[in-house]
């Protein structure tokens, strides 16, 4: 009886310890709590901060889109309220802009970008524009050829440099961008492009207020007066184009290039030595 008793004891503690491991390895573990900030996709990635020139370029789209947005719509107004213009005609006269847009579209290669920089040339378009904006504000109906004299060639080179501005931008925010950052980033600045169209419209109509056909000549003065102090908002944003840039860093140059590769490889070199 004793000998049949130790073989049954451990084949029940044997049996015990097995339906315990399964029974431990069969219950769930307990799940691990995660931080929900962990799992959100931001509509605007603190990651953005770090790429160059990202404030900057904001600063920059924000302000060409005002200028792009009074001039166009200032001087539209100014044809058909002052100088009694049809609408077609009217826009065949703001149509210059455009013209120069699509020749600073045709004419750009990134090539001007590697051997100048990108620094000189924002500065350069922010300088023309700055230039023709001023210039555009001295149209007078009262001038003979004012049309030919301060707007159409002036409409074609701002509408240049505009341009130039986005071609720059557009080269260098991507080439720095990271590629899993870069659909936040293009949507980003088109959202900001919005917001400078929306400020170009509310602060030019707050500037200008109601207007109206000008049928006497007292009224065709004042409501040249309104359109032209709704001008000097371009200007303004021109001119705020024109100091952003100063900020700007060049990132794209054949210089800028071979200096970030130098300052890249110049801790690696220092380790070496500190090595031997």
């Amino acid at each position: 009886m004793h000998a049949n008793k130790v073989p049954m004891d451990d084949c029940a503690a044997s049996l015990k310890d097995s339906e315990g491991t399964a029974t431990d390895e069969a219950s769930p573990s307990p799940k691990r709590k995660v931080d929900w900030r962990f799992t959100m996709d931001y509509l605007f990635p603190p990651e953005c901060l770090r790429i160059p020139n990202f404030l900057v370029f904001l600063c920059l789209v924000i302000a060409f889109f005002i200028d792009y947005t009074v001039f166009l719509t200032a001087l539209f107004q100014y044809h058909q309220f002052v100088e009694h213009n049809t609408s077609i005609i009217s826009s065949l006269k703001i149509f210059s802009m455009s013209v120069g847009v699509v020749l600073g579209a045709t004419t750009f290669r990134y090539s001007y970008v590697v051997k100048v920089g990108t620094k000189i040339l924002l500065i350069t378009a922010s300088v023309v524009a700055l230039g023709t904006a001023i210039w555009i504000t001295r149209v007078d109906f009262t001038k003979h050829n004012s049309f030919y004299k301060f707007e159409m060639i002036s409409m074609a080179f701002n509408g240049f440099a505009v341009n130039y501005l986005f071609d720059v931008f557009l080269n260098s925010v991507m080439a720095s961008t990271p590629m899993h950052l870069q659909g936040s980033v293009a949507g980003i600045y088109f959202t900001v492009g919005q917001v400078g169209i929306a400020l170009g419209d509310a602060i030019f109509t707050s500037v200008v207020g109601e207007l109206g056909v000008a049928e006497t000549f007292a009224e065709k003065k004042a409501v040249h007066k309104n359109i032209v102090n709704g001008l000097y908002v371009g200007v303004a944003a021109c001119a705020i184009a024109f100091i952003v840039s100063l900020f700007t860093v060049d990132t794209d140059s054949v210089k800028a290039k071979a200096e970030a590769v130098k300052m890249a490889e110049s801790p690696a070199s220092d380790n070496s030595h500190s090595t031997d």
